[in-house]
């Protein structure tokens, strides 16, 4: 029986939320999502795995690295606690990983306007994992409760997910506890390849 609280159980439990949340974000993006609109009925789903799957690898940094975690969900406040010396080596994997937005558009929701898709190829420094995870911060409760969107009195209020960006952060900080943090796991690890 596993014990719950430990890296090993997190992070292969994160892994298989990110193997979820792609393979939606794959089989909904393969054709034009603009053609049919009933794919947007289910973007909420990979939206919330890949954003717990984030934060999961992120609280098992966070236990590696100090033993324990706080009660927090927010990506930012998360990766603040990381060690230097992480977060550097985080940025380097994701700096030398590939922008896959041409596969994994960015979307917008609106409550009065349809839903927006975009590319961006061009994330590379540290200061956009920082934005991506910034703007995502909040992602698990903001898709989770996405359903809410229609019953709020601000018009402006709206949804996004850079599935193409929280994918490409996530490969980097699985990367990361890979090749960086194994030895730290228990000795029956199998850590889960990414694809």
């Amino acid at each position: 029986m596993p014990i719950l609280n430990t890296p090993d159980f997190i992070f292969h439990n994160a892994i298989d939320f990110y193997k979820m949340g792609k393979k939606r974000a794959t089989e909904l993006f393969a054709n034009d999502p603009k053609k049919d609109p009933y794919l947007w009925y289910h973007i909420s789903a990979p939206a919330v795995n890949l954003s717990f799957s984030l934060e999961l690898m992120l609280k098992t940094i966070l236990i590696l690295e100090k033993g324990s975690i706080e009660k927090k969900h927010e990506f930012v406040d998360l990766f603040k606690d990381i060690s230097e010396l992480s977060k550097n080596k985080i940025i380097k994997h994701f700096e030398s990983s590939k922008p896959n937005s041409s596969e994994y558009p960015a979307v917008k929701f609106s409550k009065n306007e349809d839903v927006e898709t975009s590319n961006k190829d061009s994330w590379t420094t540290e200061e956009q994992l920082l934005k991506i995870l910034s703007t995502h911060s909040a992602a698990f409760v903001s898709w989770r409760y996405s359903f809410e969107l229609s019953n709020l009195e601000n018009t402006t209020e709206s949804l996004e997910f850079d599935f193409g960006g929280m994918i490409r952060v996530i490969e980097a900080v699985a990367n990361y506890l890979s090749d960086e943090i194994r030895n730290k796991l228990t000795t029956n690890s199998h850590i889960s390849p990414l694809s």
